[in-house]
């Protein structure tokens, strides 16, 4: 088990970053000076484009930090003094000398949500990138740009026009990722987000080759496995119920979280 841990930690440590730091009052850069994680799809109509991504680029003496709108895509940074490093891995970031002091506040908020909230990380001086936001770094100093779309503005309109405008937009986003020509495997549960996918896929004559459940650790029950069987059985869609490793510590540590680096 502990070298099981150790290797994957080893592993995170080795992900890719990129630091600036000054030596002799000119600016070090040391990792990647560009690399795009994920996918993006240009909008034109909104203050930043559409899809998961994350990226950083240092160009002409600034490095420019990137988030898509919704910040779905792990990015992280620190700085101290006139450095900064920001990686995907938290774990990278500390290799790269950043210290390990642990935020009691943020921790305290994750064991009692689940989750962190706003830029918190379990260490102090390690922040997340917010979504919708671009970062600049340049002689020392940090600035932020919001990309936020602004609000949208309330529509007088009733609860049947409310569920087909939902319906149409739901639609249409799914329509703008849609898969070119490969298999389709569809993860579906008893929630209503991965129904709501898979109807928009039908919808645009997208049909997936196979869908999949995972059968859950007690005490929770297994419900998703046995709705996704009946919409599967209604749809005739091939249905793969995977199911659980023994011990959910073993599962956890099998995980695998690749790094999808395209270099410029």
């Amino acid at each position: 088990m502990n070298r099981e841990i150790s290797a994957r930690a080893a592993d995170e440590a080795s992900a890719p970053f990129v630091q600036v730091s000054t030596q002799d009052g000119r600016p070090v850069v040391a990792g990647l000076q560009t690399a795009f994680f994920g996918h993006r799809i240009p909008r034109p109509d909104l203050p930043t484009d559409d899809g998961v991504f994350a990226a950083w680029r240092w160009h002409d003496g600034t490095l420019e930090i990137e988030s898509d709108r919704y910040g779905m895509r792990p990015l992280f940074y620190a700085t101290r003094g006139r450095d900064i490093v920001c990686s995907p891995s938290i774990t990278a970031i500390l290799s790269r000398g950043v210290q390990p002091v642990l935020d009691d506040a943020a921790i305290a908020v994750f064991l009692r949500l689940n989750f962190f909230i706003g830029d918190d990380t379990p260490f102090a001086a390690i922040r997340a990138v917010p979504p919708a936001s671009r970062l600049t770094w340049s002689e020392g100093v940090l600035r932020f740009e919001s990309q936020r779309p602004a609000n949208p503005r309330p529509a007088t309109i009733g609860r049947r026009e409310a569920v087909s405008e939902f319906v149409d937009r739901f639609a249409a986003a799914v329509g703008r990722r849609l898969p070119s020509g490969e298999a389709v495997t569809l993860p579906i549960t008893g929630g209503k987000d991965s129904r709501h996918i898979l109807f928009a896929l039908l919808r645009h004559g997208v049909r997936p080759s196979t869908c999949l459940t995972v059968r859950h650790y007690p005490p929770r029950c297994n419900d998703d496995e046995n709705l996704a069987r009946l919409i599967t059985r209604e749809l005739q869609l091939p249905l793969l119920v995977i199911d659980r490793e023994t011990r959910r510590l073993a599962a956890e540590l099998a995980q695998e979280y690749p790094h999808r680096v395209l270099l410029r």
